[in-house]
């Protein structure tokens, strides 16, 4: 799953993203302190789950051939980056898929799956990735938990569009439609 593009650092992932490596290594990178995870495990059988920033913070941890699922039952928690949990595997792991990430108030936590391309780069640089079926010929997004020092680049800096940001900001148009 991982690609020369990426350097296996859990703490160059995505932020609220996981990660599952050849070996059974569960990596994470999360904003939010983690209260309790669930997820299946694509193209292996899961025969064990132990270790990790799960065991370490004293999380009950139950798994199936298919299923993880890890939690604490005296409300602690685990955030930043590294490894979540070891598995034990039968074949090699090709993902992670229908995970469920709470915080300690059972709220879902938004987590997708890293898979190893991209990251490794500058950490003070964020790509905004966009999919429209509609041309675009402007648009404007605030960011928070960050302060914006500058907007450039893709797609808008290509087709002539005028950026600009302030610290929460970013807007950019054409001047020639």
């Amino acid at each position: 799953c991982e690609s020369s593009g990426w350097d296996g650092d859990a703490c160059s992932m995505d932020i609220n993203s996981l990660h599952v490596t050849a070996s059974g290594s569960v990596l994470y990178n999360s904003g939010s302190p983690i209260a309790g995870f669930q997820f299946n495990v694509e193209g292996a059988t899961v025969s064990g789950a132990s270790g990790g920033a799960a065991e370490e913070a004293g999380f009950m941890i139950s798994s199936s051939e298919t299923t993880v699922l890890g939690f604490s039952l005296a409300g602690t928690t685990f955030d930043g980056c590294g490894t979540m949990i070891e598995l034990e595997l039968d074949g090699e792991a090709s993902g992670l898929s229908d995970f469920i990430i709470s915080d300690s108030g059972g709220e879902a936590i938004d987590f997708t799956y890293f898979d190893g391309s991209g990251g490794g780069g500058d950490p003070n640089v964020v790509e905004i990735n966009y999919n429209s079926d509609t041309p675009i010929a402007g648009f404007q997004f605030s960011i928070t938990g960050a302060t914006i020092t500058e907007a450039s680049g893709g797609a808008a800096e290509a087709a002539g569009f005028m950026i600009s940001s302030s610290a929460e900001t970013v807007v950019a148009f054409s001047l020639t439609g």
